[in-house]
């Protein structure tokens, strides 16, 4: 009968752990496409991976202030968070249309978001990782901003950390995320 030699196993498994443990360095594609802060939005469907047509906004109308999506990760998640104008939100589960959570954001929380709106312009971002990237997510959003600069890329970066941790927090406001 035979008998599997286990100190042959786990040379392996270390060996296959290790593999997975390099230093790989990952260069991500941002895309930036400023848009009109008076005219234009996306659909409001969620952003789900593909362009969506643009549409005039009436002046003085109740409409998005932002849109952030999160899709992929090894738990394949797709979250939309939408957030108006007068601080409602709502965060969707983009794949079955299903409201994960929504409300009315905290003073604070409508601080920061009332703050992007008016230092920046609008603009669209997303992140696309490498070719053969595994288990990442896929981040993008657009602000309807109503200043005069469309920021850096690397603030955009750290504007859509703020938005997953914003997000985070209020899907789970009792095990808020925790900033550094």
């Amino acid at each position: 009968m035979y008998k599997p030699n286990f100190a042959i196993l786990a040379l392996i498994f270390i060996l296959a752990l290790s593999a997975c443990s390099q230093q790989i360095e990952i260069t991500p594609s941002e895309v930036v496409t400023p848009i009109s802060a008076t005219a234009t939005q996306t659909s409001g469907k969620g952003l789900q991976g593909q362009a969506t047509p643009a549409v005039t906004i009436p002046a003085g109308t109740d409409t998005s202030i932002l849109e952030w999506e999160r899709t992929g990760g090894i738990a394949g998640i797709c979250q939309t968070m939408l957030v108006n104008q007068d601080f409602t939100f709502q965060i969707v589960n983009c794949t079955s249309g299903k409201v994960i959570v929504s409300g009315e954001l905290t003073s604070e929380q409508a601080g920061v978001v009332e703050d992007l709106q008016n230092r920046y312009a609008s603009f669209q971002w997303h992140f696309s990782p490498p070719a053969g990237s595994a288990d990442m997510f896929l981040d993008r959003y657009t602000l309807f901003g109503k200043g005069p600069v469309v920021p850096s890329a690397e603030v955009q970066a750290a504007i859509d950390q703020d938005l997953a941790n914003l997000a985070s927090e209020l899907i789970n406001p009792n095990n808020p995320t925790p900033t550094s």
